[in-house]
């Protein structure tokens, strides 16, 4: 019988070397995916931060809308991002940008932004068997906005969260939210009606009057839930500013301990800054015209005692900051306070530019108040139009004084 030992052994010694690159390849093959994970997540991090940076400010910077990655703040932004998921140009990976995208499902989006990502893949074991370079690519693409609504009730239960009635017509260039679970949560009785782009509810909505159909059991969180409330510390004005007869006036920002009344038929000017109001409340009246730029109302300890108030045939023109944390605030009342009515009424016209923030309060538009050209979103507790009070254009989208950073939200969609 012959021995086969010295066979075997040359058969291992053949085969010996395809073990082994099958070994090394499969290490690195391992090793790859990882790399391939990572520079996925350093892409995804830079579309969704370059989407955000495009989306305040991309086609201003780049002075070219078809080529925003042409602004550097979107570059930096997204680089950033992709930063703080460990990339690094030091090791040759790369990062490119495109806006829009020019491939995929999102190609010709001016507002989406794609980012590339390539990373070299390490021969560990199986540069014994070659010593081609390897490169691991990654792309996504996100875009950003601020959502369709700009009209949230917040109250989980209540009946008639969002109500227009009597004779109020509310034309809106943006979404209704309730987030109500009530079969009434959105009512719209008599002759009043209600127009917007979409309109949502958490439970139902009743009324002949709306356009167009709803949506219901659908509810969405505080869009602003996350934004830090502004600190409070001692008085700056303790006596009651009264500003009455024919007078003009000019205010200053600061924390007022006691009520701000408004009922001169002359101009009173709100100088620019948060004005911080401690168990006080403003209210305006008479004829008169109030203006103000880059202003924003803080009210703590409020109640209705001591509530935001404007009527009798006021003219108030208000713009809310254009930039830092509270950008685009106009209003904003504490979210520790039960909340109080604030009411827009009498008459008035108001031409308020900025986000109305009153998670537990009420908001009331009533009796021949008008609101017409101003970009205003109104958050609160519950939102009533009743009377024959006329709001049109209310519309996020049309000024970046609204793009408050809290608001903002940007999504993968490739």
């Amino acid at each position: 019988m012959k021995r086969q030992d010295g066979a075997v052994l040359a058969y291992t010694a053949i085969l010996l070397p395809v073990f082994i690159g099958f070994i090394a390849l499969g290490f690195d093959i391992a090793s790859w995916h990882i790399d391939k994970r990572r520079t996925q997540t350093m892409a995804d991090s830079a579309a969704v931060a370059g989407a955000l940076a495009h989306f305040r400010n991309g086609e201003e910077e780049s002075g070219d809308p078809d080529n925003c990655s042409s602004g550097p703040s979107i570059f930096n932004a997204a680089k950033e991002a992709a930063e703080r998921n460990n990339f690094d140009t030091g090791l040759g990976q790369t990062l490119t940008i495109n806006c829009p995208p020019l491939s995929g499902a999102e190609i010709g989006n001016e507002m989406a932004v794609e980012a590339i990502v390539t990373t070299p893949l390490p021969l560990i074991l199986s540069a014994l068997l070659t010593t081609s370079d390897k490169t691991a690519a990654s792309r996504a693409v996100a875009t950003a906005g601020i959502g369709e609504g700009c009209l949230y009730a917040l109250n989980p239960s209540e009946s008639g969260a969002i109500t227009v009635a009597g004779t109020a017509d509310v034309i809106l260039g943006c979404g209704v939210i309730a987030n109500s679970s009530d079969s009434n949560a959105i009512t719209i009785n008599g002759a009043a009606c209600l127009t917007a782009t979409t309109i949502s509810a958490a439970g139902g909505v009743s009324g002949d009057c709306v356009s167009p159909v709803p949506v219901v059991k659908v509810s969405q969180a505080d869009p602003l839930g996350a934004l830090p409330e502004p600190e409070v510390s001692g008085c700056d004005f303790n006596s009651r500013t009264q500003i009455s007869g024919h007078n003009d006036a000019t205010l200053s920002p600061g924390v007022y301990c006691n009520d701000i009344n408004i009922t001169t038929n002359g101009t009173v000017t709100f100088e620019p800054g948060i004005y911080i109001l401690d168990s006080a409340g403003l209210n305006i009246g008479a004829q008169a015209t109030v203006v103000g730029d880059n202003v924003m109302f803080y009210m703590v300890n409020t109640s209705n005692a001591n509530n935001f108030d404007i009527s009798g045939g006021a003219d108030v023109t208000f713009t809310a900051p254009d930039s830092g944390m509270y950008q685009g605030i106009f209003f904003f009342e504490s979210r520790n306070d039960s909340g109080a009515n604030h009411g827009f009424s009498g008459g008035s016209s108001m031409d308020i530019n900025g986000i109305i923030y009153a998670p537990n309060g009420d908001i009331s538009y009533t009796g021949g108040s008008s609101s017409v050209d101003a970009n205003t979103f109104i958050i609160a507790d519950t939102i009533t139009f009743t009377g024959n009070s006329f709001m049109s254009n209310l519309d996020p989208e049309g000024n970046l004084i609204t793009f408050n950073p809290f608001l903002i939200k940007s999504r993968l969609v490739e």
